[in-house]
């Protein structure tokens, strides 16, 4: 395992970050383990495929050198420090459905110079799979349909696969539409 030497800045979570709707308010976060298998991201990326991924570190970050993505082609990056100093936002675009793609941020520096060699995190997107099962079947569209109507909130957040801030028949839908796929 890689030692990291003393003040050097260490990942300490990653998340896939969505807004539901318009407001900042409605922003939630799922968690993408360090190791060990992805996480699983159920909800849609639009037409475009676009994530963010927010990397906290448990130290002040001033700059990374590059991101790479492995596990799919044509997936764009941009990156910045934040929100929070201690943070790394990366969007991505152009991630296709049914994939697993290993985020990597190379050469995280601190503000003081101390440089981590890299930090990442595995990405599984599986639209739909809102019991994060690695498949979508109908518990996934039952679950959905069990919460039509409603708004999202940090308890359901995952149902609005769509992310318009609503749980809705549209929801519903897409979930249906994506039932038989599956990651490894």
């Amino acid at each position: 395992m890689y030692e990291t030497p003393a003040g050097t800045p260490d990942v300490v979570k990653a998340v896939s970050r969505k807004t539901h709707g318009t407001s900042p308010a409605n922003t939630f976060d799922i968690d993408l383990p360090l190791v060990g298998p992805s996480g699983i991201e159920c909800r849609s990326g639009g037409a475009n495929g676009a994530y963010t991924v927010v990397f906290t570190f448990d130290g002040n970050i001033s700059t990374v050198d590059s991101v790479s993505v492995a596990g799919a082609e044509n997936i764009t990056t941009s990156g910045a420090v934040g929100p929070n100093p201690n943070q790394y936002t990366v969007n991505l675009s152009g991630v296709p459905n049914a994939r697993t793609v290993l985020i990597t941020l190379n050469g995280v520096h601190e503000p003081l110079g101390t440089t981590l060699a890299a930090a990442s995190a595995n990405l599984g997107v599986l639209i739909g799979d809102v019991n994060a099962s690695r498949q979508v079947d109908g518990n996934d569209v039952l679950a959905v349909q069990t919460k039509t109507r409603q708004r999202a909130n940090n308890t359901n957040f995952m149902l609005d696969v769509n992310t318009t801030a609503v749980i809705d028949g549209d929801d519903v839908s897409v979930t249906q539409s994506k039932t038989r796929t599956s990651l490894p």
